[in-house]
Protein backbone atom coordinates (compact mmCIF):
# COMPACT_ATOMS: atom_id res chain seq x y z
CA UNK A 1 0.00 0.00 0.00
CA UNK A 2 1.42 3.37 -1.04
CA UNK A 3 0.22 6.91 -0.46
CA UNK A 4 0.51 10.33 -2.03
CA UNK A 5 0.41 13.59 -0.12
CA UNK A 6 -2.75 15.62 -0.33
CA UNK A 7 -4.66 18.21 1.63
CA UNK A 8 -3.99 18.23 5.37
CA UNK A 9 -4.84 20.56 8.19
CA UNK A 10 -2.33 22.93 9.84
CA UNK A 11 0.54 21.32 11.69
CA UNK A 12 -0.50 20.07 15.10
CA UNK A 13 -4.21 20.13 14.42
CA UNK A 14 -6.65 17.57 13.09
CA UNK A 15 -9.67 18.42 10.94
CA UNK A 16 -13.23 18.00 12.15
CA UNK A 17 -14.22 16.14 8.96
CA UNK A 18 -12.46 13.51 6.87
CA UNK A 19 -14.06 12.06 3.74
CA UNK A 20 -13.23 8.35 3.33
CA UNK A 21 -13.59 7.66 -0.40
CA UNK A 22 -13.11 4.25 -2.05
CA UNK A 23 -12.65 4.10 -5.81
CA UNK A 24 -11.35 2.34 -8.89
CA UNK A 25 -11.57 3.60 -12.49
CA UNK A 26 -14.63 5.79 -11.89
CA UNK A 27 -13.90 8.82 -14.07
CA UNK A 28 -17.52 8.85 -15.31
CA UNK A 29 -18.96 9.45 -11.82
CA UNK A 30 -16.18 10.55 -9.48
CA UNK A 31 -16.17 14.11 -10.81
CA UNK A 32 -19.62 14.71 -9.35
CA UNK A 33 -18.59 12.97 -6.12
CA UNK A 34 -15.51 15.16 -5.69
CA UNK A 35 -17.37 18.34 -6.60
CA UNK A 36 -20.05 17.79 -3.96
CA UNK A 37 -17.73 16.65 -1.15
CA UNK A 38 -15.48 19.64 -1.81
CA UNK A 39 -18.53 21.89 -1.43
CA UNK A 40 -19.28 20.07 1.82
CA UNK A 41 -15.76 20.75 3.09
CA UNK A 42 -16.06 24.42 2.14
CA UNK A 43 -19.30 24.65 4.13
CA UNK A 44 -18.17 22.66 7.17
CA UNK A 45 -14.37 22.53 7.50
CA UNK A 46 -12.06 24.05 4.85
CA UNK A 47 -9.18 22.16 6.51
CA UNK A 48 -10.96 18.84 6.05
CA UNK A 49 -9.37 15.95 4.18
CA UNK A 50 -10.49 13.83 1.25
CA UNK A 51 -8.84 10.46 1.86
CA UNK A 52 -9.10 8.34 -1.31
CA UNK A 53 -8.41 4.60 -1.26
CA UNK A 54 -7.82 3.64 -4.89
CA UNK A 55 -7.52 -0.04 -5.80
CA UNK A 56 -5.89 0.24 -9.21
CA UNK A 57 -7.51 2.89 -11.40
CA UNK A 58 -6.47 2.81 -15.06
CA UNK A 59 -8.43 5.82 -16.30
CA UNK A 60 -8.37 9.50 -15.27
CA UNK A 61 -9.56 8.81 -11.71
CA UNK A 62 -6.13 9.39 -10.13
CA UNK A 63 -5.66 12.63 -12.06
CA UNK A 64 -9.07 13.86 -10.91
CA UNK A 65 -8.27 12.96 -7.31
CA UNK A 66 -5.00 14.94 -7.46
CA UNK A 67 -6.78 17.94 -8.99
CA UNK A 68 -9.26 17.81 -6.08
CA UNK A 69 -6.39 17.87 -3.56
CA UNK A 70 -7.16 14.42 -2.21
CA UNK A 71 -4.79 12.38 -0.08
CA UNK A 72 -4.46 9.21 -2.16
CA UNK A 73 -3.70 5.72 -0.90
CA UNK A 74 -3.06 3.06 -3.56
CA UNK A 75 -4.23 -0.26 -2.18
CA UNK A 76 -4.98 -3.85 -3.13
CA UNK A 77 -8.69 -4.66 -3.47
CA UNK A 78 -9.65 -6.94 -0.56
CA UNK A 79 -13.40 -7.00 -1.08
CA UNK A 80 -16.06 -4.43 -0.30
CA UNK A 81 -15.94 -4.83 3.48
CA UNK A 82 -12.19 -5.02 4.15
CA UNK A 83 -11.25 -2.27 1.70
CA UNK A 84 -13.90 0.11 3.05
CA UNK A 85 -12.91 -0.70 6.64
CA UNK A 86 -9.27 0.12 5.96
CA UNK A 87 -10.30 3.50 4.57
CA UNK A 88 -12.55 4.12 7.59
CA UNK A 89 -9.78 3.22 10.06
CA UNK A 90 -7.27 5.47 8.30
CA UNK A 91 -9.75 8.35 8.23
CA UNK A 92 -10.44 7.86 11.94
CA UNK A 93 -6.72 8.33 12.65
CA UNK A 94 -6.63 11.60 10.72
CA UNK A 95 -9.73 13.26 12.18
CA UNK A 96 -10.10 15.03 15.54
CA UNK A 97 -11.44 12.92 18.42
CA UNK A 98 -14.69 14.89 18.47
CA UNK A 99 -14.84 15.07 14.68
CA UNK A 100 -16.60 13.07 12.00
CA UNK A 101 -15.76 10.57 9.28
CA UNK A 102 -17.97 10.55 6.20
CA UNK A 103 -17.78 7.37 4.09
CA UNK A 104 -18.67 7.82 0.45
CA UNK A 105 -18.21 5.77 -2.72
CA UNK A 106 -17.06 7.12 -6.05
CA UNK A 107 -20.50 6.78 -7.67
CA UNK A 108 -22.30 8.77 -4.96
CA UNK A 109 -22.88 12.53 -4.83
CA UNK A 110 -24.75 14.85 -2.46
CA UNK A 111 -27.64 17.18 -3.19
CA UNK A 112 -27.64 20.69 -1.73
CA UNK A 113 -30.00 19.81 1.11
CA UNK A 114 -27.78 16.94 2.29
CA UNK A 115 -24.70 19.17 2.14
CA UNK A 116 -26.53 21.69 4.35
CA UNK A 117 -27.63 18.94 6.77
CA UNK A 118 -24.12 17.52 7.18
CA UNK A 119 -22.61 21.00 7.55
CA UNK A 120 -25.15 21.78 10.29
CA UNK A 121 -24.33 18.52 12.10
CA UNK A 122 -20.62 19.32 12.08
CA UNK A 123 -21.19 22.92 13.14
CA UNK A 124 -23.58 22.05 15.99
CA UNK A 125 -21.58 18.90 16.91
CA UNK A 126 -24.10 17.42 19.42
CA UNK A 127 -22.16 15.42 21.99
CA UNK A 128 -24.73 12.62 22.30
CA UNK A 129 -24.79 11.84 18.55
CA UNK A 130 -22.34 9.21 17.31
CA UNK A 131 -23.57 8.79 13.75
CA UNK A 132 -26.00 9.84 11.05
CA UNK A 133 -27.95 8.01 8.36
CA UNK A 134 -28.36 9.39 4.85
CA UNK A 135 -30.89 8.28 2.25
CA UNK A 136 -29.64 7.05 -1.14
CA UNK A 137 -31.73 7.53 -4.27
CA UNK A 138 -31.23 6.25 -7.80
CA UNK A 139 -32.03 7.72 -11.21
CA UNK A 140 -33.52 5.28 -13.74
CA UNK A 141 -34.60 6.21 -17.26
CA UNK A 142 -33.95 9.87 -16.46
CA UNK A 143 -36.17 9.93 -13.37
CA UNK A 144 -35.20 9.83 -9.69
CA UNK A 145 -37.04 7.04 -7.89
CA UNK A 146 -39.37 8.17 -5.11
CA UNK A 147 -40.88 4.82 -4.12
CA UNK A 148 -39.08 1.79 -5.60
CA UNK A 149 -35.93 0.94 -3.62
CA UNK A 150 -36.97 3.61 -1.09
CA UNK A 151 -36.13 4.50 1.55
CA UNK A 152 -32.52 3.33 1.55
CA UNK A 153 -31.11 4.69 4.78
CA UNK A 154 -27.39 4.11 5.22
CA UNK A 155 -25.15 4.94 8.16
CA UNK A 156 -22.35 6.91 6.53
CA UNK A 157 -21.28 9.56 9.05
CA UNK A 158 -19.78 8.55 12.38
CA UNK A 159 -17.45 9.57 15.15
CA UNK A 160 -13.93 8.07 14.86
CA UNK A 161 -13.83 4.62 16.41
CA UNK A 162 -17.62 4.44 16.80
CA UNK A 163 -18.48 2.50 13.64
CA UNK A 164 -17.19 -0.35 11.51
CA UNK A 165 -17.95 -1.89 8.14
CA UNK A 166 -19.58 -5.32 8.19
CA UNK A 167 -22.23 -7.41 6.48
CA UNK A 168 -21.81 -10.20 3.94
CA UNK A 169 -20.06 -9.72 0.60
CA UNK A 170 -21.00 -7.98 -1.60
CA UNK A 171 -23.59 -6.25 0.62
CA UNK A 172 -21.41 -4.19 2.92
CA UNK A 173 -22.75 -1.70 5.45
CA UNK A 174 -21.55 0.42 8.36
CA UNK A 175 -22.67 -0.49 11.87
CA UNK A 176 -22.49 1.78 14.90
CA UNK A 177 -20.49 0.69 17.93
CA UNK A 178 -21.21 1.74 21.49
CA UNK A 179 -23.85 4.01 22.97
CA UNK A 180 -25.13 7.18 21.43
CA UNK A 181 -27.82 8.57 19.15
CA UNK A 182 -28.04 7.86 15.44
CA UNK A 183 -29.92 10.56 13.59
CA UNK A 184 -31.39 10.86 10.08
CA UNK A 185 -30.30 13.73 7.88
CA UNK A 186 -32.41 15.66 5.38
CA UNK A 187 -31.45 15.54 1.73
CA UNK A 188 -30.34 12.77 -0.58
CA UNK A 189 -27.25 10.92 -1.66
CA UNK A 190 -27.55 10.30 -5.40
CA UNK A 191 -26.33 6.83 -6.34
CA UNK A 192 -25.16 6.75 -9.98
CA UNK A 193 -23.85 3.18 -10.04
CA UNK A 194 -24.95 2.48 -13.62
CA UNK A 195 -25.52 4.36 -16.87
CA UNK A 196 -28.21 2.03 -18.21
CA UNK A 197 -30.22 -0.94 -17.00
CA UNK A 198 -28.20 -3.17 -19.33
CA UNK A 199 -25.09 -2.10 -17.43
CA UNK A 200 -26.92 -2.55 -14.14
CA UNK A 201 -28.00 -6.12 -14.98
CA UNK A 202 -24.43 -6.99 -15.97
CA UNK A 203 -23.28 -5.69 -12.59
CA UNK A 204 -26.12 -7.60 -10.89
CA UNK A 205 -24.81 -10.85 -12.38
CA UNK A 206 -21.35 -10.19 -10.95
CA UNK A 207 -22.74 -9.29 -7.52
CA UNK A 208 -25.10 -12.28 -7.58
CA UNK A 209 -22.14 -14.55 -8.24
CA UNK A 210 -20.24 -13.08 -5.27
CA UNK A 211 -23.27 -13.45 -2.99
CA UNK A 212 -23.88 -17.02 -4.19
CA UNK A 213 -20.29 -17.97 -3.30
CA UNK A 214 -20.38 -16.15 0.04
CA UNK A 215 -23.66 -17.55 1.41
CA UNK A 216 -22.56 -21.23 1.61
CA UNK A 217 -19.54 -20.18 3.65
CA UNK A 218 -21.93 -18.82 6.28
CA UNK A 219 -23.84 -22.13 6.43
CA UNK A 220 -26.82 -20.81 4.49
CA UNK A 221 -28.56 -23.00 1.91
CA UNK A 222 -31.14 -22.49 -0.79
CA UNK A 223 -33.60 -24.68 -2.68
CA UNK A 224 -36.13 -24.53 -5.50
CA UNK A 225 -38.93 -23.28 -3.26
CA UNK A 226 -36.78 -20.53 -1.77
CA UNK A 227 -35.66 -19.51 -5.26
CA UNK A 228 -39.24 -19.02 -6.42
CA UNK A 229 -40.47 -17.37 -3.23
CA UNK A 230 -37.49 -15.00 -2.95
CA UNK A 231 -37.77 -13.77 -6.54
CA UNK A 232 -41.53 -13.32 -6.37
CA UNK A 233 -41.33 -11.69 -2.95
CA UNK A 234 -38.67 -9.27 -4.15
CA UNK A 235 -40.88 -8.00 -6.97
CA UNK A 236 -43.93 -7.65 -4.72
CA UNK A 237 -41.87 -5.83 -2.09
CA UNK A 238 -40.54 -3.14 -4.41
CA UNK A 239 -43.43 -2.78 -6.84
CA UNK A 240 -46.43 -3.23 -4.53
CA UNK A 241 -45.42 -2.76 -0.87
CA UNK A 242 -43.00 0.11 -1.57
CA UNK A 243 -45.44 1.41 -4.22
CA UNK A 244 -42.91 1.33 -7.03
CA UNK A 245 -45.84 1.47 -9.44
CA UNK A 246 -46.19 5.17 -8.53
CA UNK A 247 -42.78 5.75 -10.15
CA UNK A 248 -44.28 4.65 -13.47
CA UNK A 249 -42.08 2.74 -15.91
CA UNK A 250 -38.83 3.50 -13.99
CA UNK A 251 -40.43 1.91 -10.89
CA UNK A 252 -41.35 -1.19 -12.87
CA UNK A 253 -37.84 -1.42 -14.30
CA UNK A 254 -36.25 -0.98 -10.87
CA UNK A 255 -38.47 -3.66 -9.31
CA UNK A 256 -37.83 -6.05 -12.20
CA UNK A 257 -34.05 -5.55 -12.07
CA UNK A 258 -33.93 -6.37 -8.35
CA UNK A 259 -36.02 -9.45 -9.05
CA UNK A 260 -33.49 -10.48 -11.72
CA UNK A 261 -30.65 -10.07 -9.21
CA UNK A 262 -32.44 -12.20 -6.62
CA UNK A 263 -33.23 -14.89 -9.20
CA UNK A 264 -29.65 -14.97 -10.53
CA UNK A 265 -28.24 -15.23 -7.00
CA UNK A 266 -30.37 -18.24 -6.09
CA UNK A 267 -29.81 -19.92 -9.48
CA UNK A 268 -26.00 -19.70 -9.16
CA UNK A 269 -26.20 -20.65 -5.49
CA UNK A 270 -28.42 -23.68 -6.13
CA UNK A 271 -26.24 -24.90 -8.99
CA UNK A 272 -23.06 -24.71 -6.87
CA UNK A 273 -24.85 -26.41 -3.99
CA UNK A 274 -26.15 -29.21 -6.24
CA UNK A 275 -22.78 -29.91 -7.86
CA UNK A 276 -21.15 -30.36 -4.44
CA UNK A 277 -23.83 -32.76 -3.20
CA UNK A 278 -23.35 -36.51 -3.93
CA UNK A 279 -25.74 -38.03 -6.46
Amino acid sequence: MTSESGQLGPTGTKPSLVIALTCKSNERTIGSTLSTVRRLLERSDPQGVILAYDSGSTDRTMEMLRDAGAMIVSCVWEGYIKTSQRALQHASELVADNGWVFCVESDESLDDELIDSIASLIRDNPADVIGANVNRRVIIAGRMLKYAWQPEWRLRIARPGRAAWGGTEPHSAIFAQGRGRIIKLRGNMIHASFHSLEEHLTKCLRLASIAARTNPATGKRTNAVRLLISATGCFLKHYILKRGFLDGTPGLLASASMTCYTLMKHVIWLEAQTVKEPR
